[in-house]
C-alpha cells in the first residue's frame, strides 16, 4: 500500500484513478477498512491519511 511506504503523492493519484472507475460500494468500504487498519498498525502521516479517508467516505455518501 502506497500510504505505508509513504508515497502520498502516488497514493492520492491512485485514489483518484480508483474513484474515477466508480468502484462498487463494497470495494470503497474495503479500502476504508484497510486504511483504518494501517493507521492502527504503523505510524503514518495522519493528516494525509485523513484526507484520503475523507475522499473515500465522500464517495460512499454519493452512493
Amino acid at each position: 500500500m502506497l500510504c505505508a511506504l509513504p508515497d502520498w503523492d502516488r497514493a492520492e493519484s491512485q485514489l483518484e484513478l480508483f474513484l474515477s472507475f466508480s468502484p462498487p460500494r463494497h470495494q470503497i468500504t474495503e479500502a476504508v477498512d484497510d486504511l483504518e487498519d494501517l493507521q492502527r498498525a504503523v505510524p503514518v502521516d495522519a493528516r494525509r491519511l485523513i484526507a484520503i479517508l475523507g475522499r473515500l467516505r465522500e464517495a460512499l455518501e454519493r452512493d
